[in-house]
């Protein structure tokens, strides 16, 4: 199950249809008229509002929306209640994990779409979304697609984070890496293990911030670690996705990147 934070607008026909499909399953299991997928994390950011089934479903009239401005025939009766919900909030860095997420798919199955949305500097959230973001022009230096980051640039913009930097990318050195662009987000290093992603890595101005999602196990496990005792509240606080819990931890010189360091550790040894 895949409930799209960003707008269905950018879905091929493919993933709109499946994204119908979906959302009307999620509607089911809110509605009880289900007992499968009854704990599946996508179903968490509508539980957590006032009245679930109103949410959904104004989901469904959004995705309904757009299948209708492309003249598909989806079935409005299906969509459980006719009132409006409140926004969901959603951090901002899910929109730009997700957008890189379409286009990896969309380059597999679907080519000639993409070339179509490509050139979108920041994607929509879905019409029932409110994302909480930054302004990447601000703190991201390498948002220039012709402009690769060098280690002479990255030592440049990271000043006195740059050993932090460079220690990061020794832990993870039995990893694969690749530096990635979006127009959401910048360029920004993958660093992962066949194509299943331990972290992200995006340079800041005089700092990185470094993004991963960790299984529900790992998250126990570093709760009980007095070592993580630093990260314990981000870890408690941390919201859980389909891909696991969402973890972003920005690093301003040596200081702060000593919690870092040690979880990064942690998970490698756990991952390997």
């Amino acid at each position: 199950m895949r409930l799209w934070t960003l707008h269905s607008r950018y879905l091929d026909s493919r993933g709109l249809v499946a994204l119908w499909r979906e959302a009307l399953l999620a509607q089911a299991v809110l509605t009880g008229r289900t007992r499968g997928y009854v704990h599946h994390p996508q179903l968490i950011r509508f539980r957590d509002r006032p009245s679930p089934t109103e949410s959904v479903a104004s989901y469904l009239r959004e995705v309904h929306g757009e299948a209708a401005r492309r003249g598909y025939r989806f079935d409005a009766t299906k969509i459980a209640s006719p009132e409006c919900a409140d926004p969901i909030a959603v951090a901002g860095g899910q929109l730009d994990y997700e957008w890189a997420h379409l286009r990896e798919k969309l380059q597999a199955r679907a080519p000639s779409w993409l070339a179509g949305i490509e050139s979108i500097s920041r994607p929509d959230p879905h019409g029932e979304v409110e994302t909480e973001g930054v302004n990447i022009n601000e703190d991201r230096p390498f948002i220039d697609k012709t402009r690769k980051p060098t280690e002479q640039t990255i030592q440049t913009v990271f000043g006195s984070t740059y050993d932090s930097y460079r220690q990061l990318i020794g832990i993870v050195g039995s990893y694969s890496q690749e530096w990635r662009f979006a127009k959401s987000s910048g360029w920004m290093l993958k660093i992962f293990d066949r194509q299943k992603a331990l972290c992200y890595s995006t340079p800041l101005n005089a700092g990185l911030k470094v993004s991963l999602a960790i299984r529900e196990s790992e998250r126990d496990a570093f709760l009980r670690d007095d070592e993580l005792e630093l990260l314990h509240e981000q870890l408690a606080a941390a919201k859980k996705y389909p891909e696991g819990f969402a973890l972003q931890i920005d690093i301003a010189g040596d200081a702060g990147f000593k919690p870092l360091e040690l979880l990064m550790r942690k998970l490698v040894a756990i991952r390997s």
